[in-house]
């Protein structure tokens, strides 16, 4: 897994609220955040899927 830097979309709130997703805020703090987002190689899906799947 990588984590990725990224640069926050300037209308997040307007697109996540277009989703359905209103509560995005907490105590003035973002609960969405754009800032990352992380990379799965395809080896490491299929073990989170091989785990889902014994669930």
């Amino acid at each position: 897994m990588e984590r990725l830097a990224l640069t926050p979309r300037p209308d997040w709130r307007e697109r996540v609220e277009a989703l359905g997703l209103v509560w995005h805020t907490a105590a003035d703090q973002p609960y969405w955040n754009e800032a990352a987002c992380y990379r799965f190689s395809r080896r490491q899906i299929r073990q989170i899927e091989q785990a889902t799947e014994e669930l």
